[in-house]
């Protein structure tokens, strides 16, 4: 007879698979997400790392980054580098590995 073996998922793939939301979706990933002087967002962190795996999140971050990049395309203002600092907050909050 032959010996069924069950793999356990790793807590990430767990997580991912169920599709829940917990709030605390970043405790999956604190290890690898940087800190940021002025904290971050919670409610984006949590966006940003469920988006690794859901194409609609996804989706969601590269229609605001098409928007911001627009907005600094479009901007008028007396200071050019606002539109640019309020994108690059917007990546490091978006994007916790790599921001």
């Amino acid at each position: 007879m032959a010996e069924t073996r069950v793999e356990i998922p790793d807590p990430e793939t767990e997580f991912f698979a169920s599709k829940q939301e917990t709030g605390h979706e970043w405790e999956l990933f604190k290890e690898n997400v940087r800190p940021l002087k002025r904290g971050r967002n919670i409610r984006l962190l949590n966006h940003a790392l469920k988006s690794h795996c859901d194409h609609q999140l996804r989706k969601t971050l590269i229609e605001k980054r098409r928007k911001l990049i627009e907005e600094i395309d479009e901007y008028d203002g007396d200071d050019p580098l606002f539109p640019w600092i309020k994108f690059v907050k917007w990546v490091q909050e978006a994007f916790p590995p790599e921001g």
